[in-house]
C-alpha cells in the first residue's frame, strides 16, 4: 500500500514531493507495524534514529530500495544495530516534502523483535 504513493520532484527547491492515496492518508497518526532491515543514521552502537527498508542495504545482489520502501524510525528507547530483520511499531507520520526522500516516519516507536 505504501508503494502506491506518487513521488515527484521540485527541482527549483531540491525537494522530493509525495502525494498519498486515500488509504495511506488514513494511516496518519495511527499505530503502524513494519518489518525490514535497519539502515543506521547515527554512528553509534545503540541508536534511536534509523531507517527500516524493505531489502537489506548490505546485500550486493538486491536491487536498491525505492523511496516509498523506507520508513524513518524514532524509537522511544535506544536499541543495538543489527543486520537481521527487525519488527517495529509506532505512530505513523506522513511527510509530504523531503530533501532526503523519506516520506514515512514512525514516532514513539518500539522494537517488537529485538536484535539478538
Amino acid at each position: 500500500m505504501l508503494r502506491e504513493t506518487a513521488v515527484s520532484m521540485d527541482r527549483a527547491k531540491g525537494l522530493l514531493l509525495a502525494t498519498f492515496p486515500a488509504p495511506v492518508q488514513a494511516l496518519s497518526g495511527k499505530s503502524f507495524r513494519i518489518s525490514g532491515f535497519m539502515s543506521p543514521l547515527e554512528n553509534t552502537p545503540n541508536t534511536r534514529h534509523f531507517i527500516v527498508t524493505r531489502r537489506s542495504t548490505t546485500c550486493p545482489f538486491c536491487p536498491p530500495n525505492e523511496p516509498t520502501e523506507a520508513v524513518e524510525i524514532n524509537l522511544a528507547a535506544p536499541t543495538r544495530y543489527t543486520d537481521e530483520e527487525v519488527v517495529v511499531t509506532g505512530r505513523m507520520a506522513l511527510v509530504t516534502s523531503s530533501d532526503e526522500g523519506l516520506f514515512y516516519r514512525l514516532d514513539g516507536a518500539q522494537m517488537i523483535a529485538k536484535p539478538r
